[in-house]
This record gives structure tokens, C-alpha cells and sequence, in this order.
């Protein structure tokens, strides 16, 4: 049983001690707004806290307003099946307005069921559209009595301005590489044990988890995905494309083989783990030339956004890694 702070509203959350004291602190004070805007990278924990925040808005037992943890309600929230605390994700590559009408508005013009409050948490706003957006607005501006809105984005740049202007902005900042570790010993060890064994491994290598540790920047959604995806491997594989037998390119179908799954029907779920591995020879390349291979990423990416040929950007990928050790001693 976790130890009930004062001034927090989950002590399980890692980090965001003072986004969650303000958070709470309104709520005592009655100033708690009607839309925030909880912006940062992705994994982090701002879906955490807002699950947390709603606890304390719909809990039974509540210890000057910081959620019991315990009661009936907030068991329901932690479950996910609480009626009156509802998480939405984009239907489609953006939130469509159909959905945004057929569900989210629909859930919003329902009374509380189980009290006088209800959360609504929109994941991903960055890709709420213009038209999707329309249709929000007066219920983000204007929610029926009871009704709070937490938006949560990991590119808070990205969101449009008239949903931006409607909310109040809080900003969380990634973990320390500390608590990434602790969490992923701790709390998360069974869920990576699991992908391990997955792989016939009966745990991770010393590479490995400093490689994730490095690359998870703080985040332990994105130390998660990076193994999911397996990502060290793929990694790895680019590195030593220089050695790679009959010829370097050689590594570029290893590296398709890799990051294709029998599940997908399209060629986006491929092009997305593509991104994210160019994305860390990028971070890589960056920590040792400076960023002097920038111009070279953004091709690559850009590339795939244009609907290139995933083999041609692999073989781009692995050319320039074969080349990039060469031009550095010159």
C-alpha cells in the first residue's frame, strides 16, 4: 500500500511532484480549470497523472481531496471501466470529426453516472485535424457542469492554436535516468521479463539495457517500445553493416527482415520502426560528430514520409553508416 502524501496525488508516480502538488492544490483551492493541456514526451507519465487527478475528482474517500486510491471509484478509474472517466485515442492517423462526434461528444453530453464529476483524457492532440478540432471546441470551451478535460500531447508544437488557447498548459519534464531504471527493475519487471522470454532470452544483456537506458531519454514508454520493437538489434545490425557478408547492403534486407511483423497488413507499421531506428543513429551519429550528419537524417525521413521504397531507405541508411567512419578519419 503506497504511503499517502499530502501533498501528491499518487505517490506510484514517478517524477511530476510539482505538477502534481499544483494539480492538487487547485482542486483544494476550488480553482482546478475546465481543460489542461498536459504537453511533453511521450511515456513519460502525463497519462498517469491524469488518470490520477480524475481519481481525486470522482473518489469516495477522498484525504483533502487527494484520491484514497482505495475506494470503489478509484479502482474503477484504475481498471479503465469507469463510466464517468474516459480515455480517447485517434481512430484513424488523425481523430476523424465523425469520431469526434459519435464518441467523444456523445460521452461528454451524458450525465455522471456514478457522482457529480467526469474526466475526459484525449491522448495525442497534436493530431487532432482542423475539422475534428470544429467540432470540439464549443465542448472544450464550454463543458457541461462537472466535466474536465485533460489533453495530453508529446508534441505540444503540433497542437492548433484554438485548441492550445482553451486550455491551461502544463508541462512535464522526461525522468531522471535513475528513475527510468528503477521503474523498469521495479514496477515494469515483469512486463520486460515477458518480452524477453518472448525472445528465448532469459533476460537482457548489459548492452542492451544501457542502450535502452540512453535511448529512452528519460521515458520509460519509449525504453518499453524500444524493446518491444527490438530495437538494439536492429541497431546493431546498421552498425556492423560495414562487415557485413557478401556486401553491405546485405545488412539493409537483414534490417527489413528484422523490422517486418507477420500481423502487418500495410507497409506504415515498417516505415514507423524505421523512423524510430533512424531517429537513434541519428541521436547516435549526433553524440559523435555534432550533429554534422543532420541534413542526411532528415532525408531519410523525409523520404519515408514521401512514400519511398522502405528497401531504398535502408540501403540509404546503410551506405551512409558504411561511409560516415571513412569520411570521420579524413
Amino acid at each position: 500500500m503506497p504511503i499517502i502524501s499530502d501533498n501528491i496525488l499518487d505517490p506510484a508516480i514517478a517524477g511530476h511532484e510539482r505538477q502534481q502538488q499544483d494539480l492538487l492544490h487547485a482542486l483544494r483551492t476550488s480553482r482546478l480549470g475546465h481543460a489542461y493541456l498536459f504537453s511533453g514526451q511521450s511515456g513519460i507519465g502525463k497519462r498517469l497523472v491524469a488518470l490520477a487527478l480524475a481519481k481525486a475528482l470522482v473518489c469516495e474517500q477522498p484525504d483533502d481531496r487527494a484520491p484514497c486510491l482505495r475506494c470503489r471509484q478509484c479502482k474503477m478509474v484504475e481498471s479503465g471501466v469507469h463510466p464517468d472517466v474516459q480515455v480517447f485515442s485517434r481512430d484513424k492517423s488523425v481523430y476523424s470529426a465523425e469520431y469526434m462526434r459519435e464518441s467523444v461528444l456523445d460521452w461528454a453530453a451524458r450525465t455522471p453516472r456514478e457522482g457529480k464529476a467526469k474526466a475526459g483524457i484525449l491522448l495525442d492532440v497534436e493530431f487532432l485535424a482542423n475539422a475534428s478540432a470544429n467540432v470540439f471546441l464549443k465542448t472544450l470551451e464550454e463543458p457541461p457542469a462537472g466535466t474536465y478535460w485533460f489533453l495530453l500531447s508529446g508534441r505540444s508544437g503540433h497542437v492548433l492554436p484554438t485548441i492550445r488557447s482553451r486550455c491551461l498548459d502544463v508541462r512535464f519534464a522526461p525522468l531522471k535516468r535513475d528513475d527510468v531504471e528503477r521503474l523498469v527493475r521495479g514496477p515494469l519487471k515483469g512486463a520486460v521479463e515477458t518480452i524477453a522470454s518472448e525472445r528465448e532470452e532469459s533476460s537482457l544483456g548489459t548492452d542492451e539495457r544501457e542502450f535502452l537506458l540512453d535511448f529512452a531519454e528519460g521515458s520509460p514508454g519509449r525504453y518499453m517500445s524500444l524493446l518491444r520493437e527490438d530495437m538494439f538489434a536492429a541497431f546493431e545490425i546498421v552498425r556492423g553493416a560495414a562487415s557485413a557478408k557478401p556486401t553491405p547492403f546485405d545488412a539493409s534486407e537483414k534490417i527489413l527482415a528484422h523490422l517486418s511483423r507477420a500481423e502487418d497488413t500495410t507497409q506504415e507499421p515498417l516505415r514507423e520502426r524505421l523512423h524510430l531506428l533512424i531517429d537513434l543513429l541519428e541521436r547516435d551519429a549526433h553524440a559523435r560528430d555534432g550533429g554534422g550528419s543532420s541534413d542526411h537524417f532528415r532525408k531519410l525521413h523525409g523520404s519515408l514520409d514521401a512514400n519511398a521504397n522502405p528497401k531504398l531507405v535502408a540501403d540509404m541508411l546503410v551506405l551512409h553508416h558504411c561511409v560516415m567512419p571513412r569520411e570521420q578519419q579524413t
